[in-house]
């Protein structure tokens, strides 16, 4: 809705610089009417041939009987007198029609950058940013594991199980293919969450057992990569985060007015981008049993 409303408050402004700029125009027609009516009224200066001046008013018709038949002729006018009016008026239509484009090409733009038609596509390119946010926090992520897996593994090398699990998801993660297409194709976006959410529950198993191994606990290696990762989680939590309401403001832009119809005239390839869903295991309330 704040994105509505920020469209909605220019809508004066834009309603009244467009009532003003056909008020402008229809001024301009008034005017051209006029100046043409001038010049059909205006009289003919130039003589015929036999000296008569031509420019009466009103022109008089000359009836003759030629034969059977009976002709209504105008007097003859010299060529001059007939161009005359013509080029004048060929003069003063393109000077106005110029005007006209020159008012009418803002207000125009003005209306079209007013109703939204540049929402989806700034939409789009914001959602694409924070889509990169993500990845970036994820890849983050990945380059910390195998110092963390290393660490670990020099003070507990009898959790194999675990470590192995942590370098599994990891590769896992790694190999999904990903890039600005992934968002709006839903069984690859699929795909990448399941493989990170993979990879966080193997991370959280593989911190878990460092309460198991006080040396582990205490060793600074561990403590610098540990407080690393757990920023890192931080940032992604926040990436996505923004990511979604990027999204949300996308997809709502496609589904609601004015985007629907931009989307119909200019946009009809756009395609609805994912979001991230909770885990089912988050959802989870957790157990309590009281011995």
């Amino acid at each position: 809705m704040d994105h509505m409303g920020d469209w909605m408050l220019p809508g004066a402004a834009l309603a009244l610089l467009v009532i003003a700029g056909i008020v402008l125009v229809a001024f301009d027609d008034v005017a051209m009417g006029l100046l043409s009516l001038r010049w059909k009224r205006a009289k003919p200066a130039a003589a015929g041939a036999d000296g008569e001046a031509l420019g009466r008013e009103p022109q008089r018709r000359l009836t003759v009987y030629a034969g059977r038949a009976w002709h209504r002729v105008k007097p003859r006018r010299s060529l001059a007198a007939i161009l005359e009016p013509a080029a004048a008026s060929r003069q003063v239509l393109p000077r106005s029609n110029t005007r006209r484009m020159v008012l009418l090409v803002p207000l125009l733009s003005l209306v079209l950058s007013g109703c939204g038609v540049n929402n989806i596509p700034t939409y789009e390119e914001q959602a694409k940013a924070k889509w990169s946010d993500v990845l970036n926090q994820y890849q983050r992520r990945n380059d910390l594991i195998p110092n963390l897996v290393e660490t670990v593994k020099g003070f507990a090398q009898q959790e194999r199980t675990v470590l192995e699990a942590v370098t599994a998801a990891r590769a896992s993660a790694t190999s999904i293919k990903v890039d600005a297409s992934t968002i709006t194709d839903p069984e690859a976006f699929k795909k990448f969450q399941d493989a990170q959410a993979q990879l966080s529950g193997a991370l959280g198993r593989l911190l878990a057992i460092s309460e198991n191994y006080p040396d582990l606990k205490s060793n600074q290696n561990f403590l610098a990569l540990q407080s690393q990762l757990e920023g890192t989680e931080n940032r992604i939590a926040v990436a996505r985060h923004d990511y979604i309401e990027a999204v949300r403001l996308y997809n709502t832009e496609l589904i609601t007015f004015p985007g629907r119809i931009w989307k119909w005239i200019l946009y009809g390839s756009k395609k609805p981008m994912e979001e991230f869903t909770v885990d089912d295991s988050v959802k989870q309330v957790p157990k309590v049993k009281f011995n």
